[in-house]
């Protein structure tokens, strides 16, 4: 996050996680499907608009990749697929390792592309040092149901 957007504000100790875009839309999901946590209590829902030189913005599928420590395809055909097979094959496990990390670049690649190959901007996530009194568009109390 420091490299694309700086640093964090002073006594900024984690970011902020948000949802970006759901089902190629931007918006959030529905609060009472599973993409939510149940709540135990009430619960504030904000809606941002945060300027794109604050926010860091992910595919949330690939970012799994990351997470499991696998490598994360921009292959978006039959041939880019193929081609990359071909690469990854030949490497040597130092060689294959190094490929596995800097895939993860593609993590940044949310541009909306669904085929039988790949589903991408799908699911956008979005990670910013702080919320603004002015990036706040509105608000929505969310019930307890659980």
């Amino acid at each position: 996050m420091a490299e694309r957007i700086g640093e964090p504000p002073k006594g900024v100790g984690y970011p902020v996680w948000a949802w970006h875009t759901w089902e190629f839309e931007r918006k959030a999901p529905d609060p009472d499907s599973a993409a939510f946590l149940r709540r135990t209590e009430e619960k504030v829902l904000f809606t941002l608009e945060i300027p794109d030189n604050r926010v860091v913005l992910t595919d949330f599928d690939a970012w799994q990749g990351v997470m499991m420590h696998t490598f994360v395809s921009a292959a978006e055909t039959e041939e880019e697929f193929a081609a990359l097979d071909d690469l990854i094959s030949g490497l040597s496990e130092d060689e294959f390792e190094a490929e596995i990390v800097a895939s993860w670049e593609n993590v940044f690649l949310t541009d909306p592309v669904e085929n039988a190959y790949i589903t991408r901007g799908k699911f956008v996530q979005a990670t910013f040092w702080e919320i603004r009194k002015e990036y706040v568009k509105e608000t929505a109390v969310l019930p307890a149901n659980a």
